[in-house]
């Protein structure tokens, strides 16, 4: 939209909003305002500048994140997730790729943000077992929640549809969907849900 154009919509509003009498129509919730963000990255050990482009790794990997804001009158629930292999689970660093060997223990964790303006309550997380290994054993320091969580169930089952059990999954391989369902996540407050696999 040109200057011109906005200058002439800003006008017309403006207006409409001076005019006398019952408006017309109303702005519904969720429309008062909408904005876009995005952010791109480099990684230090990657190409310089100017032999990368913005947002792109020195192997052409995008490396950017991006979100739309929106103002509105009522709440607004949001909640980030992010999932990255950590190696062992017990401070071991992750290997470098195709060097696990059947047998190895490899650890994922599923990481979260309540990024709304409000506890979240009743969060459900839901991941699905990779091909080619199988659920190990839990660990010590599998969950955490920034304030604490109240409660959790971790029900599994072998398809979205369910059935969903909640007695013990190690030892099962793929198709496996797993769920932790949290009693809460205060807002602004983050965690991490941590589980571990055996490679075949």
């Amino acid at each position: 939209m040109t200057a011109a154009a906005r200058r002439s919509l800003a006008a017309a509003l403006l207006a409409a909003t001076l005019a006398p009498g019952a408006a017309s129509a109303v702005v519904s919730s969720g429309l008062l305002i909408t904005s876009f963000i995005s952010a791109t990255y480099s990684f230090s050990s990657g190409a310089l500048a100017d032999t990368s482009d913005t947002g792109v790794s020195c192997i052409n990997i995008p490396n950017s994140a991006s979100s739309w804001v929106l103002v509105t009158d009522q709440p607004v629930l949001c909640m980030q997730g992010w999932k990255r292999a950590i190696g062992d689970g017990y401070g071991a660093p992750l290997p470098p790729p195709g060097t696990r060997a059947p047998g190895d223990l490899l650890c994922f964790e599923i990481g979260f943000s309540n990024c709304g303006e409000f506890t979240g309550w009743a969060v459900l997380i839901t991941d699905v077992l990779p091909a080619n290994v199988v659920k190990a054993q839990s660990f010590p320091a599998s969950l955490w929640v920034n304030g604490g969580y109240g409660s959790i169930l971790t029900p599994w089952s072998t398809t979205l549809a369910g059935p969903w059990y909640t007695y013990s999954n190690t030892g099962l391989a793929a198709p496996l969907y797993m769920r932790w369902l949290l009693g809460r996540v205060g807002m602004h407050k983050t965690g991490y849900v941590r589980y571990c696999v055996t490679v075949l």
